[in-house]
């Protein structure tokens, strides 16, 4: 118990804090995973201002 939490929670932090440098720095890498995850972010800022 415990290893396998901590690498999960990790992991989630590292994708957040990298998500949130691609948006603060503007310039997100192009290719499948960049591309992707545009897709996800910009669904979710859409869906946001949708409930406004």
């Amino acid at each position: 118990m415990g290893g396998a939490e901590y690498e999960e929670i990790e992991s989630v932090r590292r994708k957040m804090r990298k998500e949130k440098e691609d948006w603060c720095g503007g310039s997100v890498r192009e290719g499948e995973v960049g591309s992707e995850m545009v897709t996800k972010n910009q669904l979710l800022l859409i869906s946001f201002f949708a409930l406004l």
